[in-house]
């Protein structure tokens, strides 16, 4: 989730390929790469009903507004995740700048 000093949030989003592999084999999608996944529409359709779920739980200012789900999932080896697995704000936020400024200059996918 990306909003500090800005008008609204924001978040970048990935999935968990083990745990999305059954729904995925369910929907005719078994066989396909993370990144083919990721760009998969039922995907994406997935991922906006669980943040609207996650949002009707928060006050309006707390919402994420829009979202981006990444073609690949963040990783200690990347570099995106400590070896605890937390995510390296800073690191996600410099690898995908360009992404997170399109966000307040026109929404690429609206929650």
């Amino acid at each position: 989730m990306h909003g500090d000093r800005r008008n609204f949030c924001v978040a970048l989003v990935t999935f968990d390929p083990e745990a999305t592999a059954k729904w995925a084999a369910d929907k005719g999608l078994a066989a396909r790469s993370y990144a083919e996944l990721a760009a998969e529409p039922l995907v994406h359709d997935l991922l906006f009903d669980v943040v609207k779920a996650v949002n009707a739980m928060l006050p309006s200012y707390q919402t994420i507004k829009a979202i981006h789900v990444l073609d690949h999932d963040l990783s200690i080896e990347s570099g995106e995740l400590t070896p605890t697995m937390k995510v390296k704000r800073s690191v996600v936020e410099a690898r995908h700048k360009a992404i997170l400024d399109a966000f307040y200059k026109d929404s690429l996918i609206e929650v």
